[in-house]
């Protein structure tokens, strides 16, 4: 253990000691360094070695402290690469695609067929007892036969025959008709009550006033309700 003399308030004190007892300033300011060539204690303040005479400032060793600046170091910006795009990715596969289209497609198709074509497909499908057929189709299950002929004057047109559902289940009270003629159409109501299945064909006659320089041409079944 040696004594050295603190810088701060020229007390001695050992060298072993962290700070000063009397003024409390760190020991390492006062211990003194030795010359990096001879290795001699160097005198407080001295830069050249008394013994060698080499300037320690010469040291390539010696490790100069460099001044804090109290400028804030600028910020490094970092460059932001813009995010690519998801694509989003298609959830129906082409299969579905193509499957929706040709059913579209049928539908449309099932539009321009004749009501017999599609009471054939209900028969088929066992579906001409649903509610569907019967409030949009039910129409097509009634059958007509009947003759056409003008009253003495001419000005009306008699139509009388007979009528009949061919449904295997629903009870028809009243069906609309359109009867054709070369200069239009005239649309009617038959009230008649049609048992389904029914052997026994009923009786009707419809009288139509007008058209007398006409000629018909044909009916249809507009619609037939329970």
């Amino acid at each position: 253990m040696a004594l050295i003399t603190c810088k701060e308030c020229s007390n001695k004190l050992s060298d072993l000691a962290e700070t000063c007892p009397h003024c409390g300033a760190p020991s390492s300011l006062s211990k003194m360094k030795n010359c990096f060539e001879c290795k001699t204690p160097l005198e407080d303040g001295n830069d050249t070695c008394s013994n060698c005479g080499v300037n320690q400032n010469a040291n390539p060793t010696l490790e100069k402290e460099t001044p804090k600046s109290n400028k804030p170091e600028p910020e490094i910006k970092k460059e932001v690469t813009p995010a690519k795009p998801i694509k989003k990715r298609n959830v129906f596969p082409l299969g579905l695609k193509v499957f929706g289209v040709l059913i579209l497609l049928a539908i449309i198709g099932f539009q321009f067929l004749s009501d017999h074509d599609k009471k054939s497909i209900y028969h088929e499908l066992g579906i001409e007892n649903s509610d569907f057929v019967k409030e949009n189709v039910l129409g097509s299950y009634v059958e007509m036969d009947f003759n056409v002929s003008k009253n003495l004057l001419g000005n009306k047109w008699v139509f009388t025959g007979t009528i009949w559902s061919t449904h295997s289940s629903a009870v028809i009270r009243r069906i609309k008709v359109q009867f054709n003629f070369s200069d239009g159409s005239e649309t009617v109501i038959l009230n008649k009550k049609l048992n389904p299945d029914a052997a026994f064909k009923d009786l009707f006659e419809k009288r139509i006033p007008g058209h007398s320089n006409a000629r018909f041409i044909d009916y249809e079944v507009l619609g037939a309700y329970e």
